[in-house]
């Protein structure tokens, strides 16, 4: 039996080693993107002062599949999933997360993609060698076939995904031309952009109405002049004014989310009560 060519087979490696380089650079482009793309998908404030990422440095040390889950988990949802959950409301900061639904279907293909994505990964990196140990010339020749369709299908995959990272890129661009605006402060501080319609459930003005219930109702009611007195000492920039209204109970009925009572006090002076619906 002859030997094969040593200078052939160390030419098959050589192959090998620029079509695996290819495969792991490529593979650890996407996974640095990846994290920028998580890092910049949430940003924190506090009143006056700018908005920066909120949790860059928890992503650094991330694998990749660590990766995936935290990207399909958080900041990909579908949209059978809902609207996902509102964080827990601080008056005195500001938290903004852009995140992209898909239907059911784009982000079951999306759950495969990296799927595969990550199985390759980490096949290429834990076991190539076991199963390709490019002893002879039949053994390069299989693994120099398996890279190049490895890295067919991480072309292929990471592609998939290129509309996701563009609609995080186009949520961003958006973001900043908020604030070179001026709207952003306004959505900010006040929960609304001017001149589009108001949501009231995400206003500042609602939050701060529900969070002082939360600390003042009794039987279900809430005191409206301690609601206001504790928003003023909170919050003194949120007043009727800004929404629109001329005084607190025209927010109360504006907004629709409220139901009131007036009771009597002794001579001619009322009291107002508020609770959610």
């Amino acid at each position: 039996m002859n030997e094969p060519d040593p200078k052939t087979l160390d030419e098959l490696r050589g192959e090998i080693s620029a079509l695996m380089g290819r495969c792991i650079l490529k593979l650890q482009a996407y996974e640095l993107a990846l994290k920028e793309c998580l890092a910049t998908s949430s940003f924190k404030g506090a009143d006056g002062r700018p908005l920066e990422p909120r949790s860059r440095h928890k992503y650094t040390k991330m694998t990749l599949g660590q990766l995936i889950n935290e990207l399909t988990g958080t900041y990909v949802t579908p949209e059978s999933a809902g609207e996902p959950e509102d964080e827990e409301f601080s008056p005195s900061h500001v938290h903004l997360k852009i995140s992209v639904q898909l239907s059911d279907d784009q982000y079951a293909a999306l759950k495969e993609s990296l799927r595969i994505l990550l199985g390759l990964r980490n096949e290429l990196v834990h076991h190539f060698l076991s199963a390709h140990p490019l002893h002879d010339v039949s053994s390069c020749l299989s693994a120099k076939e398996h890279l190049t369709e490895s890295l067919s299908i991480i072309d292929t995959r990471t592609s998939l995904l290129r509309a996701v990272f563009q609609a995080r890129i186009n949520a961003g661009k958006h973001l900043l031309e908020l604030s070179r605006s001026g709207e952003l402060d306004h959505l900010i501080t006040y929960g609304f952009i001017p001149g589009q319609p108001v949501d009231w459930r995400n206003t500042r003005v609602v939050e701060l109405l529900q969070a002082a219930e939360s600390k003042f109702q009794r039987n279900g009611w809430t005191d409206l002049s301690l609601a206001i007195d504790w928003i003023r000492s909170e919050a003194p920039q949120i007043f009727p004014e800004a929404y629109g209204c001329s005084n607190w109970q025209a927010v109360l009925n504006t907004s629709s989310l409220f139901d009131i009572c007036e009771q009597a006090e002794e001579g001619t002076t009322t009291r107002s009560f508020y609770r959610s619906v």
